[in-house]
Parts: structure tokens; C-alpha cells; sequence
């Protein structure tokens, strides 16, 4: 947590502090019918049937100083090798720039490297209790 508090100072000295996070699993939907329209004395009437069209995965980063989003990236799978390439793109937004991440607990995180695990709920609540 000192390392996220720190980040505006962190900022000013060349170094970013990123929120990594993932949604997967987001699903493509699209209705089966066209929406119809409201008409008076009627509400707009959609049908309940859709169609999918697959899923996708988001890698969302802000920079925890600015409030930037930095280098988002869609992929359809979600394994250790996109997260990685998805660091790898943020780190090309400023390669002389020294990074620190702030990750979840996904299991597609490796455990090495310049990272900082966001507590899970559990740990917050130990914390918050004791």
C-alpha cells in the first residue's frame, strides 16, 4: 500500500505506478430481434432471445497517478503469455521509465518481477479487524 500512496512523487521521479486488472469472459451479444419502439400508451418492447458471438477478455491499466488509462488491450483468451504481452505493451509507452504494477490475485499473474498483489478481501478484513 506505501508503494500506491506514493505514486505521485513516484511520478515526478520517472517512475509509474499502474492498477493492472482483467475482465474475462465478456460476452459479444446481440439481440435477435430490432428493438421496438415506444409508442403511446406503450413501453419500448425488446425481445429476450440473443445471439452470441463469442467472448473476450479486457487488460485494463491506470496509472494510479494520473488517472490514465494506459495501453488497454482485447484478446480473446486470457493465459500467462497475454498478460505478459500486455505489460510489455504498457512498457513500451515509456521504456526508460521505471514501473511498478498493483495486480489482483488472477492465476495468469507470475510472481516475479517488480509487483505489488493487491490484498484480497479476506487480508483487508484481517487487517481492518485486528
Amino acid at each position: 500500500m506505501r508503494n500506491v500512496s506514493a505514486a505521485a512523487e513516484n511520478e515526478k521521479l520517472g517512475i509509474h505506478t499502474i492498477s493492472n486488472d482483467e475482465k474475462t469472459g465478456i460476452q459479444a451479444l446481440e439481440r435477435e430481434a430490432p428493438t421496438k419502439p415506444m409508442i403511446p400508451g406503450s413501453v419500448e418492447k425488446r425481445e429476450y432471445n440473443y445471439e452470441r458471438h463469442g467472448t473476450t477478455c479486457l487488460f485494463g491499466n491506470l496509472n494510479v497517478a494520473t488517472g490514465e488509462i494506459v495501453a488497454p488491450m482485447l484478446n480473446a483468451t486470457r493465459k500467462e503469455e497475454d498478460f505478459v504481452r500486455n505489460i510489455e505493451n504498457v512498457i513500451a509507452t515509456d521504456p526508460e521509465a521505471g514501473w511498478n504494477f498493483v495486480l489482483d490475485h488472477l492465476n495468469t499473474h507470475p510472481s516475479n518481477g517488480n509487483i505489488n498483489q493487491k490484498p484480497t478481501s479476506q487480508q483487508m478484513a484481517r487487517r481492518v479487524f485486528r
